[in-house]
């Protein structure tokens, strides 16, 4: 019981209280949306596949991993942008852009 208490909270803090409640949720690396207008945003986990895709607001995009490990989630403000910003994340969690910023200044909730 005290484990999973420690699970829980543990997960509240790193992810800045977003912590994925679905099923498999723990296998999982994601990215949410939450600026006001579409972006593109990319997806990596380790030994996986590079998920690429426009979201709009309040979207998510999810790879699939092995909990435990770290990957790497992304935006540009489009498909011909050179500069974006990346976060490295733990598989099981989501990271959310509250605001694009261009060169690396983006505001995530990890980094509030």
């Amino acid at each position: 019981m005290r484990m999973w208490i420690a699970a829980i909270l543990a997960c509240a803090t790193l992810a800045g209280g977003a912590c994925a409640q679905e099923r498999g949720a723990e296998n999982r690396l994601c990215v949410r949306n939450a600026d006001t207008r579409a972006l593109l945003f990319a997806v990596e986990a380790p030994a996986g596949a590079r998920l690429l895709r426009d979201l709009a607001p309040g979207e998510r995009l999810c790879a699939t991993g092995r909990a435990g490990e770290v990957g790497v989630v992304s935006v540009y403000e489009s498909r011909a942008a050179i500069e974006g910003c990346s976060r490295l994340v733990p598989v099981g969690h989501v990271e959310t852009l509250r605001r694009y910023v261009e060169f690396d200044r983006c505001f995530w909730d990890s980094n509030s």
